[in-house]
C-alpha cells in the first residue's frame, strides 16, 4: 500500500526537521512525500536537500506557492489547497495523510495503517491515537510521554465534531475529497468535515499515529 503524505510548510525550519526525520524512518517504504512551500523566507528545498538521500528524494515532490504575505491578504488566504489537490490527482498512491511541519509520524504508523485498511476494506477514512510533545525538547522522542496526556485517546468511532485534532486523519485515495483555495480554515478539518459528510463516523486505529507539537507560546520562539 503506498501513501501520499502531504506537508504544508511555512517558516518552521527547524520544527520541519523532525517531520522530514520521522518520514525517513519509518518502516513503511512505500510513499510519497509532497511539500508545498507558502512563501517561506527559508526555502524547504535546501533543508530537503541537505538530509534526504537520493532515493527519498526520488520519492519527494516539492512545489513553491510564490506568495508573500500581502498576496495572500489580496487574495483571501492561501493557495496550499490548489496544489495539493492537483499533487494527490496525479498520484498514484492509495492513500493520503497529512503531516503538519510541526508534527512528525510515528516510526511504525504507516506499517499499521496499511494492515488496518487491509483488514477492514470497507473503511475509508481512518484515525489515530496522537502523542503530544514540547517543541522546546531536543528532539520529538525526548519528551516524558509519562506526563503528558494523549490527544484522540478514544475506543469508537469519532466524528469532526469532537473537538479533537484533525490532522491524523488517512483517506483512501479514490474519494473525491478537494481542498479549498484560497483558504484560511485548516485543510485536515476541511477533509474530515467533507469525507464525514459523505462515510459518517471516522474509525478508530488503535496505534500510534503521529507526535504532536503542543505550543506553549508562539512557535517562532523556538526557531
Amino acid at each position: 500500500m503506498k501513501f501520499l503524505i502531504l506537508l504544508p510548510y511555512y517558516n518552521r525550519p527547524t520544527l520541519v526537521r523532525r517531520a522530514l526525520q520521522s518520514v525517513q524512518e519509518s518502516t513503511h517504504k512505500d510513499w510519497e512525500l509532497a511539500i508545498v512551500d507558502d512563501g517561506s523566507e527559508v526555502p524547504i528545498g535546501s533543508i530537503v536537500e541537505e538530509m534526504f538521500t537520493k532515493e527519498e528524494l526520488a520519492k519527494t515532490r516539492i512545489v513553491y506557492t510564490g506568495d508573500s504575505k500581502d498576496a495572500k491578504i489580496q487574495q483571501g488566504g492561501s493557495r496550499m489547497g490548489e496544489y495539493f489537490n492537483t499533487i494527490i490527482k496525479e498520484s498514484n498512491a492509495d492513500a493520503v495523510m497529512f503531516l503538519c511541519d510541526d508534527d512528525a509520524l510515528v516510526a511504525t504508523y504507516m506499517e499499521r495503517a496499511q494492515e488496518f485498511f487491509e483488514t477492514h476494506p470497507q473503511v475509508q477514512y481512518a484515525y489515530s491515537h496522537v502523542i503530544p510533545y514540547d517543541p522546546q525538547a531536543e528532539h520529538y522522542k525526548d519528551c516524558d510521554h509519562k506526563k503528558h496526556w494523549w490527544l484522540n485517546n478514544q475506543t469508537g468511532a469519532i466524528n469532526p465534531y469532537s473537538a479533537l485534532d484533525a490532522s491524523q486523519i488517512i483517506w483512501r485515495k479514490d474519494d473525491d475529497v478537494k481542498l479549498p483555495s484560497p483558504h484560511t480554515e485548516g485543510h485536515d478539518a476541511v477533509v474530515w468535515k467533507q469525507l464525514y459528510d459523505k462515510h459518517g463516523h471516522c474509525w478508530f486505529m488503535d496505534c500510534k499515529g503521529q507526535y504532536k507539537g503542543i505550543h506553549k507560546h508562539p512557535y517562532r520562539d523556538w526557531e
